[in-house]
C-alpha cells in the first residue's frame, strides 16, 4: 500500500491514509509530502466510518465503480468537448475541506 500511495501522491494525487497506529501513520504522512492526511480510523468500527463520512458531500466512501464510471466518460465521445482541466472524484471530500488546506 505505500508504494501505491507514493505512486498517487507522485501524479498529483490527493492521499488519506486511515489507521488505528497514529505514530506509523503520521510519519507517513510526512514522507508523503502536504498531499496526504492522516486520520485515526479503526476500519472494525463503524462509528469510525460514520465520523470520517461526515467529511464527504455525499455522505458515503467511493467505490472503484465511481472512478471508473469517470474514465469511461473521458475515453468517450461525450468528452470530445473536455480539455485542460482537473476531474476530482471524491464525493466532495476536498470541495472547502479545511483539512487539505483549500477552501
Amino acid at each position: 500500500m505505500q508504494e501505491e500511495a507514493h505512486m498517487f501522491v507522485s501524479e498529483g494525487a490527493k492521499v488519506l491514509i486511515g489507521d488505528v497506529r497514529d505514530a506509523e501513520g503520521t510519519e507517513f504522512c510526512g514522507e508523503l509530502g502536504k498531499n496526504s492526511r492522516y486520520v485515526n480510523l479503526n476500519v472494525t468500527k463503524t462509528e469510525d466510518w460514520e465520523m470520517e463520512i461526515t467529511h464527504i458531500a455525499l455522505k458515503r466512501v467511493g467505490e472503484m465503480q465511481d472512478v471508473a464510471y469517470a474514465v469511461l466518460f473521458l475515453a468517450s465521445g461525450e468528452s470530445a468537448f473536455v480539455t485542460r482541466t482537473e476531474l476530482i472524484v471524491d464525493g466532495g471530500e476536498m470541495a472547502g475541506n479545511a483539512a487539505w488546506g483549500e477552501s
